[in-house]
C-alpha cells in the first residue's frame, strides 16, 4: 500500500501504526518522494495521571482493531507475532472478554500514547522522531470505551477530553 501511495499519492495516513516499525515501513518510499511526502498516523491517546486507567482505555478502543485480520497482519510484521497470535487463538474460541489481558504492554505503548501530559508530550515527540510528519492524536471515544467504575471504586476521574484537547493545544502553540 505505501509503495502505491508513493507512486500516485502524495503521503499516506496510519490508523494505530506501529511507531517501532515506522522507519521500516517508510523504507520503501523513494528518496526522491520523501520530500514533502506526508505522513500521518492516528494514534489513540489517553491523558490521565493514572497510567493503568489510560491503558485500559486504549485497550477497550483497540479491541475491535485486534478482531480485523488486516490490522493483525501489520503487527505480525512489526514484531507482535506472539500478542496477535493470542488474540487469533481467543477470537477463535470465542473468548473476546480476554483481547485487553492479551494486549501486551509493550506493544500498547507502541502504537498508543498514554498517561500523564508529560508522557503523552514525549510519547509525540518520539513519533515526530520516527518519521510520522502528522501525528494525530485520537482522544477516546465516548462513553462506552471509557471503563465504568464499579460501586466500590472512587468516583469517576473528570472526562479526559476537555483536559486532552486544552493540554495538546497548549502543548501546540508553543511549537
Amino acid at each position: 500500500m505505501l509503495r502505491l501511495a508513493a507512486e500516485v499519492g502524495d503521503g499516506a495516513i496510519w490508523a494505530n501504526g506501529a511507531r517501532s516499525h515506522m522507519a521500516e515501513s517508510l523504507s520503501v518510499v523513494p528518496g526522491d518522494r520523501r520530500e514533502g511526502f506526508f505522513v500521518g498516523n492516528m494514534i489513540p491517546t489517553v491523558i490521565d495521571d493514572d497510567v493503568a486507567a489510560a491503558a485500559a482505555v486504549n485497550r477497550r478502543t483497540l479491541g475491535g482493531y485486534v478482531s480485523l485480520p488486516n490490522y493483525r497482519n501489520y503487527w505480525k510484521e512489526a514484531g507482535y507475532v506472539e500478542e496477535m497470535e493470542a488474540i487469533e487463538a481467543a477470537l477463535a474460541a470465542g473468548e473476546r472478554d480476554r483481547l485487553p489481558e492479551l494486549m501486551s504492554d509493550r506493544w500498547l505503548a507502541d502504537v498508543t500514547l498514554f498517561g500523564s501530559v508529560s508522557a503523552v508530550r514525549e510519547g509525540y515527540e518520539a513519533w515526530l522522531d520516527a518519521g510520522v510528519s502528522t501525528p494525530i492524536l485520537v482522544p477516546p471515544p465516548r462513553p462506552a470505551a471509557r471503563p465504568r467504575p464499579s460501586k466500590s471504586s472512587s468516583p469517576p476521574s473528570p472526562d479526559p477530553l476537555p483536559a486532552f484537547w486544552r493540554h495538546f493545544l497548549a502543548y501546540s502553540a508553543r511549537k
